[in-house]
This record gives C-alpha cells, structure tokens and sequence, in this order.
C-alpha cells in the first residue's frame, strides 16, 4: 500500500508526517512487523481498531485449531483401570465422570492430572446410598463377593470407594468410584485446610484409620451423594437384607438412623439425612484436626474417641440444642457372629432365584437352652424366638476364619456355593450349604419353641 493510499484512509498530512518522524526514531525497519506495529501505535480511528481487534481473533482461532489437531488423542482417554463394570472416575482433584468400560478390554491410560468428565453420575435409583470402603488387600477377600450377592435389590444404593478396581461384577444397584489411599486423604486435606494434613505421611498407616473419616463422608463425598435424601457408612464384612424395607417411615422421619439402640452412631451401619446441619455434625469434635493428624485410629465413628471426640457423644450433645432440632432412631434388628450361652449365632441368607430377582432375606438363628429358660437374645430387641429376620448379620469376629475358609475352597466349589439361593453363614464353620440334619435340627427346634412358650404372655407353658 503507497503512502499516499494510506494517508487517504487514516490521516491528515500532518498527522502522517509526524507519525513518520516517530516511526524513524524508534524503529530500525527491521522487518514488515516492525513497520506495521509502527504505524498503527499512531493511528487514531475506528477503522485502526477494528483491524486489530480481527488480526487478534484470527490469531486466536488459528493457535486453538492447531492444538486441538495436535491433543485431539488426549481428549478420549482415561485413567480408570479395566473392569468388567460402570466405573466411576474420581482422581486426587474430585473431578468425577462415569465412563463405561468394556469387559476384557484394556483401557489407555491419560496423564494422571488429565481425566475427562463427559458425564455426570447416574441418577439415584433409591433415596438411600450406603458407602463403603475398600483399600489394598480388602478388594481380594474371597468374602466381598457374598457382601455383593447380598447387596443386589436389598433396596437401597451402595457406593464402593477405592483401589485398586474390583474384578468382580457389580449388582446394578452398586458403583465404584476408583480412589487411592492417598486420595481419599488429599481430599480430606482439601476440604479442612485448617487441619494441615501431610498426605505423604499417610501413605503407610493402617488403613483401618477410615473409621475415623467415616463421619466426613457427607463433606468428601458430597458431590457424588448429591440427589440422594440420606447417606450412610456401612462396612463390607457382612450381609445385607431387605434393608429400605425395614427402614419404616417413623424411622425414616428421624436425621440420624443407628444401628444399635445404645449408641448413637455404629460403624458397620449408621444413616444420616443429607442436610448440611447432620454432614457437619463431625466440626463440633472438641480436637478434630489433631484427630485427623493423628497416625493411630480413635474410634471416632463410634463411642471410643477419647476426651468427646467421638460421634457418639458429639451426636449426644447435638440432640441437647434446641437451635438444630436434630432428631434420632436408635436401634435396627441385626444379627452377628458373637457367642452366647447356647453357642455360636448362625445368619441364614435366602435369596430369590435370578428369575425371579428381589432383596435377599436374612434370618438370625441361635439354638435354645434344652431347658427352654431363656430365648435368643438380639441387641435392642431382647429375647426371641429361635429365628428373627435382620436387616445385617455382621460376621465382626469370624472374618479371619471365613477368608480362610474360602480361600481353601477350589474354584468350582467356590462357584458352586455362590450360586446357592439359601446359605449359612456362622464363626464357627463359615459359608455353607444347609445339610439335611440343620434343616430337620431347626424344624424341631420352632417345635420345641411352640411347646414351651406362649408368646402372646412370653410365659413358659
């Protein structure tokens, strides 16, 4: 373009003139760049700006369409492991997404700050979501596979949270969402920075320091618990039942639901409404961060944190205000591997035949004393007959006993009483399939109870 063309456009000659004179003492023409920035540093008109303003858009637009080209393979990648199941995604940073996986099927990996959140996670399917822990050496226990069996259409949702993936099918009621050890601390640390947590440091304590983080769940989890009308902490080491409908609507109009009538929160089993007032009863813990510092456990989900801190106690204190208006239910029937005078309790799990799929129907059975002086005892609900449906039977003192048994079992035989609609489970011989001699054992044990007591007076005839 000729000087005089340019003059023509933008300026007076005597603008030009000293836009010429400024432009040969602060430029040496180096190059067509140099000239042209020159001059526009004098330009004084609508049109000037407008020019600049499209040469910065096309420089934009052309610098996003080459890297696009260059990272489009990073776009569809992911970090999550192969499994046969729907995963969720949830790495250090709380960025979830839930990404199908094909069985069999390797999956690549993406750069470990990059995973992609194309979707959000699935509606819930219940208006309870029970969460669960697994980490290292508890994904392996050959036990997990029967907690699963249990959990399909017991009623409400469960959300397993660790590492590594589960090489197990998932009942379509459950998720996994894929979290390290040290990312269920990194996000403790993110969501209480006032404690100052050194995550490093937690990498090689027991992992059985998650019964103190329990509590937090709603504040850790709060993303992936969103929808839901209540939450809670359930543990892994035992069988569920036809849980929502034991959940009745007078215990359901209560904030916090305990699985024992003495204790106001439980460990294995405990339900919260999903409010912000019940999620952060946890920052009324009188040494919370010193807690969580802590390397040992204290027992905090339960009654055994030293000083009142401990939801116990802390949920105690919070029933006392009259500004939260918290309400509580204490107490479900539950069925555990414990002994009693007549020996060790014996859980009996009937589930439906895949045909006809429903919750699976546990039934707590304890023999009785030949003199027929006591019933069964059952936490919170006295003494029973020889038989009560629960809605948990917890193997807390067997588990050891139970792994081992079934480790031993050979794959076949493995399969084989998996598949059985209706198992015993008890500490004393573990996972089995009723024989003959147990069921005629318990026909003429309800014999014997109907002849030696009248329930309607709770006298012996």
């Amino acid at each position: 373009m000729s000087k005089e063309t340019l003059r023509g456009h933008f300026l007076d000659d005597g603008a030009f003139r000293d836009s010429q004179a400024a432009f040969r003492t602060s430029f040496s023409w180096k190059s067509p760049f140099q000239w042209l920035s020159a001059r526009l540093v004098c330009l004084r008109s609508i049109q000037a700006l407008r020019l600049i303003i499209a040469i910065s858009a096309a420089t934009i637009l052309l610098q996003t369409v080459l890297y696009s080209v260059d990272h489009s393979d990073m776009l569809f990648q992911s970090s999550i492991p192969a499994s046969a199941n729907e995963s969720i995604v949830a790495d250090d940073s709380s960025l979830v997404g839930v990404i199908p996986v094909e069985p069999n099927k390797a999956q690549p990996t993406a750069p470990s700050l990059f995973v992609p959140s194309f979707e959000s996670p699935p509606a819930p399917k219940s208006d309870i979501v029970l969460i669960s822990t697994l980490f290292g050496e508890s994904v392996t226990k050959p036990h997990l596979r029967f907690f699963l069996k249990s959990v399909e259409d017991c009623g409400v949702d469960v959300l397993l949270i660790g590492s590594p993936a589960l090489n197990l099918p998932l009942p379509r009621n459950v998720r996994h969402v894929y979290l390290s050890w040290e990312g269920l601390w990194e996000r403790v640390k993110q969501r209480l920075p006032e404690c100052s947590l050194d995550v490093k440091e937690r990498a090689g304590i027991r992992q059985y320091k998650v019964i103190d983080i329990k509590p937090l769940y709603g504040l850790l989890f709060a993303d992936e618990i969103a929808g839901y009308e209540r939450w809670g902490h359930i543990d892994n080491d035992l069988l569920i039942g036809d849980t929502r409908n034991f959940l009745t609507p007078q215990m359901m109009s209560k904030d916090i639901i305990s699985g024992l009538y003495h204790k106001n929160t439980w460990g294995p089993f405990t339900i919260f409404r999903n409010i912000p007032k019940v999620n952060l009863l946890f920052r009324r813990a009188p040494q919370l961060c010193e807690m969580l510092r802590d390397t040992e456990p204290w027992g905090f989900d339960e009654k055994f944190g030293k000083d009142g801190n401990n939801m116990h106690e802390i949920i105690g204190k919070a029933l006392q205000d009259p500004s939260l208006g918290l309400t509580i239910h204490r107490g479900v029937p539950v069925g555990w591997d414990g002994k009693d005078y007549n020996g060790y309790k014996t859980c009996e799990m009937k589930c439906p035949p895949q045909s006809n799929p429903g919750p699976c129907k546990l039934i707590r059975r304890c023999r009785q004393q030949k003199s027929g002086a006591k019933k069964c005892w059952v936490l919170g609900y006295g003494n029973i007959g020889p038989e009560m449906e629960v809605i948990l039977c917890h193997f807390q003192y067997g588990k050891g006993s139970v792994n081992e048994r079934l480790a031993a079992m050979s794959t076949t035989e493995l399969e084989a009483l998996y598949k059985h609609d209706f198992l015993l489970q008890d500490r004393e011989k573990g996972f089995r399939v009723p024989d003959p001699k147990y069921i005629q054992e318990r026909k003429e044990e309800q014999r014997q109870h109907d002849e030696l007591w009248d329930d309607s007076d709770s006298e012996v005839k």
